[in-house]
């Protein structure tokens, strides 16, 4: 998880460019209990950022999906 998919995500969330939005901060956590979610990971992110033509520092609650970094899950994927 890098910042310009955080950046990305929240100016399509406020409809706004995504040179708009400046990440200040970031937590991740994991988004699913350990042994759910088998074809993919969830991971719980908090996400501070300010956005051009305010001053305020917002805060915003994420899911992110990401695809599985083991090679039989993906070939599954690939394959259903």
């Amino acid at each position: 998880m890098t910042e310009p998919i955080l950046q990305k995500s929240i100016a399509a969330k406020l409809d706004v460019p995504v040179g708009d939005v400046q990440i200040t901060g970031f937590d991740v956590a994991a988004g699913a209990a350990k042994g759910e979610n088998f074809l993919c990971v969830l991971k719980a992110t908090t996400v501070t950022a300010k956005v051009k033509g305010s001053d305020e520092e917002r805060s915003f609650d994420l899911m992110i999906k990401c695809a599985p970094m083991n090679e039989f899950r993906t070939k599954f994927l690939k394959e259903v």
